[in-house]
């Protein structure tokens, strides 16, 4: 659950949210009419500030990137099973989720002091595993299990889900939760969610993947782009007749037993040594 949203920005207004359905509307001018409304302003950058603070990345489109807002951060109060947590994140460094209060004990996260302002944090990546660890139970080490694999479930495939993006075509398809979402995406993430096996869809993926690297073989054949590496077609030809030559040659010398001795026969040079005798 999200208790509430805030941010550095003087102008913003803190959200504060509670249990059951919360409806966020944006206020009117006093003489506008119905068709005068401001409603479809700040519900978008709300849903975008969630998605940063539950460990987004920055991407070159990204809100956070502005020249308006590279300089503020953006604070949230979460609350899984009982425990407060609050943290806080910014577009110029978001590496890096500095913890307001809560997590006492850590629990596996762990946590770093900057030596300069003494405020803790800890790295984006282990926010957005304790994240998936809280909700999905995920395990808190992605890196050590089957998850750290590629074509897994992943923390941000399955909360985007539950916080849609209009602008990301995720309202399209109930089973997409973007527009361009691969089929092993959306197969893996949503079985995982119901509680089946995704490993079935995973596997799937993987006879996908050796037949897109099968025909990327065959177009490079046709194409001659292999032929640089192992020679072309005739080159390789030639070379097989030649081993098949050689071996054919040294297969008829091992059976007549000609075999060529090029060993020297010390014996026959050995010279005796001269020994003196003394009288």
């Amino acid at each position: 659950m999200i208790n509430w949203i805030d941010s550095s920005i003087s102008t913003f207004k803190r959200v504060d949210f509670h249990a059951g359905l919360n409806v966020l509307l944006s206020d009117s001018q006093p003489d506008a009419t119905e068709k005068q409304t401001r409603n479809s302003a700040g519900k978008t950058s709300v849903i975008e500030i969630i998605h940063f603070l539950m460990g987004s990345k920055r991407g070159k489109d990204s809100l956070f990137r502005t020249d308006a807002l590279i300089n503020d951060s953006f604070s949230a109060e979460f609350e899984f099973w009982g425990e407060k947590i609050a943290v806080e994140r910014s577009g110029q460094n978001p590496a890096r989720v500095y913890l307001l209060n809560g997590l006492e004990d850590q629990e596996g996260l762990p946590i770093k002091t900057e030596k300069d302002s003494e405020r803790r944090y800890f790295s984006n990546e282990n926010w957005k595993a304790y994240l998936g660890h809280k909700m999905f139970n995920l395990p808190l080490e992605i890196a050590n299990s089957v998850f750290g694999e590629s074509f897994t479930p992943s923390f941000r495939a399955m909360i985007s889900y539950f916080i849609r993006r209009q602008n990301s075509g995720g309202f399209t398809a109930p089973e997409y939760n973007a527009a361009r979402q691969l089929t092993w995406d959306w197969q893996e993430n949503l079985s995982y969610l119901f509680g089946l096996d995704w490993r079935i869809a995973f596997d799937f993926q993987q006879v996908r993947a050796r037949e897109k690297m099968l025909d990327e073989l065959k177009k490079a054949t046709k194409g001659g782009a292999l032929g640089e590496i192992i020679g072309t077609v005739a080159e390789l030809r030639s070379q097989v007749t030649v081993a098949e030559r050689n071996a054919a040659q040294k297969r008829s010398q091992i059976e007549s037993f000609q075999v060529l001795d090029h060993t020297t026969n010390w014996l026959s040079k050995r010279q005796e040594p001269k020994i003196k005798y003394r009288l």
